[in-house]
């Protein structure tokens, strides 16, 4: 009967596996459609960017005016521009730094994985033997480590942020300006329809884009793109923190299972 109920349960993970595959995402953009159907909130960030246009028109822009052959005011254009790179560059630090802290989680978790198997394999642990006690305690401390920091590194890669609700940056993210995405073409034969869609498509974008081409437009949507920057950097931060507090506890534990083993099969033996 117990032999019965493990084929049963190593049955079942490869079966779970393929049930979870079924659901893979198709980039769904869920506060995306929350904002079709809340016309409240569309009205409040137009008034929003009409407001801020107004205000880089009055105090941006009414001052680059030629003075002796220079611009005066584009001291500022040029700052907004190099803060954007230096924030992108800072985004993707944090981004290499949580990939790092994953790979360490996950190498350290295989050696000593291995290292437990080397063990059960020379050594053998029957009945009370405290070895067995330890070596699952061991186990399961990585396994919670490993689910725990898998876990932080997915949820920050794909966050429906809530500024998607009000934001308009036409030029630097695919679905303010192709809301339905482009179609899936894969089995289809019928090409002329396919070019037409992706004719229609084009148009749409070309359209969204000339409709922000004016100097004004241009820098309001700059600077949303820099608070945007601003609300991901600090979201990294968050999740760089707390990976590092997974990987600094799990290295502490793992220290001390590996003294306790130590301590009784390396001196009290």
């Amino acid at each position: 009967m117990l032999n019965c109920i493990q084929y049963i349960i190593a049955a079942a993970f490869p079966a779970v596996f393929m049930i979870a595959l079924i659901f893979i995402p198709n980039g769904v953009w869920k506060i995306g459609e929350k904002l079709k159907a809340n016309q409240e909130i569309n009205d409040a960030a137009l008034l929003a960017r009409e407001r801020e246009v107004a205000k880089i028109s009055s105090e941006l822009v009414s001052k680059i005016r030629t003075r002796g052959g220079e611009l005066d005011g584009a001291y500022q254009i040029e700052k907004i521009q190099k803060a954007i790179e230096y924030v992108i560059a800072r985004h993707d630090w944090y981004e290499s730094q949580r990939a790092v802290i994953l790979g360490a989680v996950l190498t350290v978790s295989g050696l000593v994985f291995a290292g437990m198997a080397a063990y059960t394999a020379i050594e053998e642990t029957k009945g009370t033997d405290p070895a067995k006690f330890v070596i699952a305690s061991i186990g399961s401390t990585l396994l919670i480590g490993i689910i725990a920091i898998v876990n932080l590194y997915n949820k920050e890669l794909d966050q429906d942020r809530s500024y998607r609700l009000i934001a308009d940056i036409r030029h630097w993210f695919f679905r303010y300006s192709l809301p339905e995405r482009i179609n899936h073409y894969e089995g289809r034969h019928d090409v002329l329809n396919i070019a037409n869609d992706v004719l229609r498509e084009k148009e749409h974008f070309t359209n969204r884009i000339l409709e922000v081409a004016s100097l004004e437009q241009s820098l309001r949507e700059d600077i949303e793109q820099l608070f945007i920057l601003h609300v991901l950097i600090k979201h990294k931060s968050d999740s760089l923190q707390k990976m590092r507090w997974v990987f600094s506890s799990l290295i502490l534990t793992l220290s001390f299972a590996s003294v306790t083993f130590f301590i009784y099969y390396g001196f009290l033996m």
